[in-house]
């Protein structure tokens, strides 16, 4: 079975939960990849992919680089992207949102994934559609500031989820 998890960033060695986590599952037998930001780093025990950089502003070389990455994660796995491009669309994103959708899920979608799992649920809001578009079960870790401190802020921000 192969399990990916989302996190904000890798966990680092001395960040014993996550760790303690994922090398347990990955002596129970199970794939374990880790999807967080930064592209390139190396040196986990465990596997790890990198986001593309998030998109500010509107310079030309932030253009090229969406447009760089829609397209090969396109032609990578056209299925699983035109699938969470539609399943957005059909939640009422509007075109320019379901694309972003896809950009910030690239580095995801391109996997073959049974269980997607969300360290932390506001890193899961807006990407509701994700773990359905590879055809994978989803799960959401819920902590204390997930539960305590960001819906008194944003009610109804988990509906979707």
């Amino acid at each position: 079975m192969k399990i990916g998890l989302v996190l904000p960033e890798a966990p680092q060695y001395s960040e014993t939960f996550f760790n303690s986590k994922i090398k347990g599952l990955i002596e129970s037998g199970f794939d374990v990849i880790v999807f967080s930001s930064g592209i390139g780093k190396q040196g986990f025990f465990f596997k790890h992919s990198g986001a593309y950089p998030v998109l500010y502003g509107s310079s030309i070389r932030q253009f090229f680089l969406f447009v760089w990455v829609l397209t090969i994660t396109f032609l990578r796995s056209p299925i699983k992207a035109k699938k969470l491009f539609s399943l957005d669309r059909k939640d009422g994103k509007s075109f320019y949102q379901s694309l972003k959708s896809v950009y910030l899920n690239a580095h995801i979608i391109i996997h073959n994934l049974d269980w997607l799992h969300f360290g932390f649920a506001t890193m899961a809001i807006g990407r509701e559609n994700t773990a359905r578009a590879l055809g994978a079960r989803m799960g959401v870790s819920f902590r204390g500031y997930d539960i305590n401190i960001f819906p008194l802020k944003n009610p109804g921000c988990y509906d979707r989820l």
